[in-house]
């Protein structure tokens, strides 16, 4: 499993645990600072964020 596959994988898991509004945020944070890294974003497209 690829780091991205991993973190997709982790933050379906956290989705339950906060509400959406913030986990929205979040996500929209990771994307922002990684997004230098395009098959990081590829794999959080992948799995739906």
């Amino acid at each position: 499993m690829g780091r991205g596959t991993r973190a997709a994988f982790r933050l379906e898991e956290m989705q339950g645990l906060v509400p959406e509004a913030r986990f929205e945020e979040f996500v929209d944070f990771l994307k922002d600072t990684h997004s230098n890294r395009p098959a990081f974003l590829d794999e959080l497209e992948k799995a739906g964020f």
